[in-house]
């Protein structure tokens, strides 16, 4: 059980929603879910549209209005983007009052898009700790164009020298921004939902059965395609079959060459039962990463928040992506938590499918993923380590 009691008063402001939703959202949510709800005030802006059945219950939630919404899905986006960075610390006179009603002791936001500068005037002004949650190349975040990114650097900067606590969502990215900007970040992994299932052990398989592959997830990177493909290849040969539940269409799937016999295509399902069918069905649980120099920034800091939900299941992971990559790196630190390919070779994939034909080292990659996994997304662990990033920032600000 984790404490509460001494925890500050709690101002979430961001673009990025605390939802039960999809990605960081979802990632948000889970870190506050079982926060005092009588101390928490959520107020994210409306550059996504709200989900009132799945913000957290008992919590109240405020609206950041931002002028000309409309502009973001025009061929003036980056222009729109551009601007509300260059507004964002002004918006405290819009939320002032609703901010000193509620009488925050910290404020906590998330380094995307550009609210992230509204929190940090929040901070500044009320002299209070501010507590920077980073899970995406910060610049990329923004939408803005790439000419502006060195003042979007300096800006993000002059935040994260000013944070009471920076929370990284890979130790690579702690690691990048502690050498770039002179003072430590913590790694803080995503979290499991509260009410996610546990199993103990992995499922029971029999030897010499035909293999499941799983992936589920969108299809965010290009360089994705390629590594789905290439498995579905590599898994035909066998007589094993790949299913991704995405939101793919049968006619983007045709394009891209998804369309293949042994692959199945569904939709996204709650992710409760997304965990439970995967459990029962599924042999091998897929993650792909780009190796597209382009990507390379994201893939090398961000950390794919499905290997949190992935690990529970039991099942192993197959992580197919470059050396330098955050989900190669976490599998190389935790031997023998996943079968790891760090070469775009389909070769080397076929050497590591060769392995997974063997239900006892299935088994026993799974049984690791669970151990692993429960130490670092679990979520009561995770929700300690960030409760006391909370409370050791409101003690040095008591002895200031």
């Amino acid at each position: 059980m984790v404490e509460t009691a001494s925890l500050p008063r709690l101002l979430y402001l961001s673009d990025v929603p605390a939802e039960s939703t999809m990605a960081g959202s979802a990632l948000i949510y889970r870190l506050l879910e079982t926060y005092p709800a009588d101390k928490l005030f959520i107020i994210q802006s409306d550059l996504t549209s709200a989900t009132p059945s799945k913000q957290i219950s008992g919590v109240r939630y405020e609206k950041l209005h931002l002028a000309g919404l409309r502009l973001q899905n025009s061929r003036l986006a980056t222009q729109y983007a551009l601007l509300n960075f260059r507004i964002a610390r002004w918006r405290y006179w819009r939320i002032r009052t609703l901010i000193r009603r509620f009488q925050p002791e910290a404020v906590m936001t998330v380094a995307h898009g550009s609210t992230w500068l509204t929190a940090d005037s929040v901070a500044r002004r009320m002299h209070i700790p501010l507590h920077l949650i980073i899970h995406d190349d910060v610049p990329l975040s923004t939408h803005i164009r790439k000419a502006h990114w060195p003042k979007v650097e300096r800006e993000f900067g002059r935040v994260y020298q000013n944070a009471a606590s920076r929370l990284c969502v890979s130790p690579s990215m702690a690691e990048t921004y502690t050498r770039r900007y002179g003072l430590a970040a913590e790694v803080l992994y995503p979290s499991r939902a509260a009410d996610t299932p546990a199993w103990e052990s992995s499922p029971p398989r029999e030897e010499g059965a035909s293999l499941l592959y799983c992936y589920a997830g969108s299809i965010n990177t290009s360089d994705y395609i390629p590594r789905l493909v290439a498995l579905a290849a590599e898994a035909e040969r066998d007589g094993d079959q790949l299913v991704i539940y995405s939101t793919i269409r049968p006619e983007e799937a045709q394009r891209i060459g998804l369309a293949q016999p042994n692959i199945s295509i569904r939709g996204f399902i709650p992710f409760q039962d997304l965990l439970r069918r995967m459990r029962e069905s599924a042999d091998v649980l897929f993650v792909p990463m780009s190796f597209a120099p382009a990507d390379r920034p994201n893939m090398e800091i961000s950390f794919p928040s499905k290997i949190a939900d992935y690990t529970v299941t039991g099942l192993p992971l197959l992580i197919w992506g470059p050396p330098w990559c955050s989900a190669i790196r976490w599998a190389k630190e935790n031997p023998g938590v996943a079968e790891a390919v760090d070469s775009p070779d389909p070769a080397a994939l076929r050497e590591v499918i060769c392995r997974l034909k063997s239900a006892d080292h299935r088994r026993r990659l799974g049984d690791n993923a669970i151990r692993v996994g429960a130490e670092m997304f679990g979520h009561a662990n995770v929700a300690d380590r960030f409760f006391n990033a909370l409370r050791r920032a409101g003690q040095s600000s008591s002895l200031q």
